[in-house]
Formats: structure tokens, C-alpha cells, sequence
């Protein structure tokens, strides 16, 4: 479904809208032809591939179309902790990088998230792709934030604990998705979240004090909570079991993160692809 975006320097291209998962054939017809059609009239010096082939298998045939009618080098741009739930053998993923990719962008930092995956091309950190707070705005409010699915729990012990905070989340769900998310966690005295790529990357960025209770069935964000908690860049609790003393007891002990992180991934990636577009 369509989300606030900030302006930005990007031409989106519209597809018809895959229904709660449901991959009807003329739908994706109709999504390849214009994708293809698109590629076609652009002619791309360089195609970006977000998460395929480390997931989003489903939509393999119009990203495979893409590679295809563009004719272009192309590259597989993943977060840090690439093996989701939904990942294929390593081995398949591994032999589609082989054939239809130049490199992969890994858009982390490897002091925070070591990556030891043997890929078959060349594999690139960018440190981390951080959205940049323009004007700080909440002043001192606790945030509470669900991007994903299944924080509702988490959204109902967080609200008891602190009933005044702000709520956002992802459409539908317990609160409003905004545009301007990491403005207001740079004003707020305390995050409290799952533990999603973007969260943290806002969290690193705005020195937040926060408080992670990651997805019980997403392994990245999992890996990713453990790492921060280890060297100390947020409290850490079980999303399942957590109460309003737990939840309270956790914010206590949590500090503003102190950190040398790399958060320039955005310009990093513009750089890499350009270097190797031009060498």
C-alpha cells in the first residue's frame, strides 16, 4: 500500500498491488510488462537489487525480467544480517549471485555486524544506510514503535507502561506510519521497539536511549537486538514475556548510544556503484 514519503530526487513507478500475498498470473503479467516497458525507455548504466536472491523469491520473474531488459551491470543490496526466514539454500543463492550479479552491497558496519558469508562476487560494506533527522520534534516524549507485524503485545505493555507516549507503526496497524519517524525519535527521551533495520540504524543516529524487544520469528531481528544489548547500544527483552515492571526496569538502565559507527551507507553505495560503473 502506498506510505508518506519525503520528498526526494527518485521517480517512482507504480505497480498494481500484490493482495495479502496472493501471486495472481495477470497481475504479475501485467506487473512485469510494465516493469520491462519502464527499463526499456530508462536504459540504467546500473540495476540495484534490493534482498534477491538472499529472499523475496516469489517475485523472482519480473526481477529476473528487470535484469533482462536492462542489460546493465547489476548489483544485490542486503542489510546486514541477509538470511531471513524465507531464504533458499545457500548454495541456489550462491549460484544465482554467480550468474546474474557484479557484486552485493552489505549495508552495515562489520564492527557491529561481522559478515561471513563466502560469496561467489565481490562482496562490499557500506556502513549503515541512516536516515538524517532534519528538525528534532516530540521533546522528550516516549516513542513507541512497531514497523512490522506482530507488535501488538508489545504495543499493549508499552502503552500501559507509558500511556501518554507516541505510537507509530506500519498501515493498519496500532499506530500511524509518518514520514518524518526519525525527527521524532531525535526529540524523544526513550524508544521502545522491535528490533528492524531502520529503527536501529534511526536509533544509532539520533542517540536515543532504547529499548529493543525484537520479532520472535524474525532471526535478523533476533541477531540484531543480541548485538546491540552486547556493546551496550540498547536494552534488550523478550517481546513475548515482557511486562510493564519489565519494560520499566529496562528503560531505567538505558543510555544514550555511544558509538563510531559508519551511518554514511547512502553515500558509500552512490560511491561504490559509481567507481566501478566508471573504472
Amino acid at each position: 500500500r502506498p506510505v508518506p514519503r519525503r520528498p526526494a530526487p527518485v521517480q517512482l513507478v507504480e505497480l498494481p498491488r500484490i493482495e495479502r500475498g496472493r501471486l495472481e498470473p495477470g497481475r504479475m503479467r501485467e506487473r512485469r510488462a510494465i516493469l520491462t516497458r519502464r527499463i526499456a525507455e530508462m536504459r540504467p548504466d546500473v540495476v540495484l537489487v534490493e534482498h534477491f536472491p538472499f529472499a523475496k523469491w516469489a517475485l523472482r520473474d519480473e526481477i529476473l525480467a528487470v535484469l533482462d531488459a536492462a542489460q546493465a551491470p547489476a548489483y544485490c543490496s542486503i542489510r546486514e544480517f541477509p538470511l531471513a526466514k524465507d531464504s533458499p539454500p545457500f548454495d541456489e543463492v550462491a549460484a544465482e549471485l554467480a550468474h546474474r550479479f557484479r557484486g552485493v552491497l552489505v549495508h552495515g558496519d562489520p564492527r557491529l555486524a561481522p559478515f561471513d558469508l563466502a560469496l561467489p562476487v565481490e562482496t562490499m560494506h557500506t556502513g549503515y544506510v541512516s536516515e538524517k533527522p532534519r528538525t528534532p520534534r516530540g521533546e522528550g516524549a516516549v516513542v513507541i514503535s512497531v514497523g512490522g507485524t506482530g507488535g501488538e503485545r508489545l504495543t499493549e505493555v508499552a502503552r500501559a507502561a507509558w500511556p501518554e507516549a507516541e505510537v507509530f507503526g506500519s498501515l493498519g496497524g496500532p499506530g500511524p506510519f509518518v514520514a518524518d519517524f526519525v525527527d521524532r525519535l531525535a526529540g524523544a527521551s526513550l524508544s521502545i521497539s522491535q528490533a528492524g533495520y531502520n529503527t536501529c540504524t534511526n536509533i544509532l543516529e539520533t542517540r536515543t536511549p532504547a529499548v529493543l524487544a525484537p520479532h520472535p520469528l524474525m532471526p535478523d531481528q533476533q541477531v540484531r537486538a543480541r548485538r546491540f544489548a552486547e556493546l551496550g547500544l540498547a536494552q534488550h527483552v523478550d517481546a513475548e514475556t515482557v511486562d510493564v515492571d519489565g519494560l520499566h526496569e529496562a528503560a531505567a538502565r538505558a543510555r544514550a548510544p555511544r558509538h563510531d559507527f559508519d551511518l554514511d551507507g547512502a553515500r558509500r553505495t552512490a560511491a561504490l556503484l559509481s567507481e566501478r560503473h566508471h573504472a
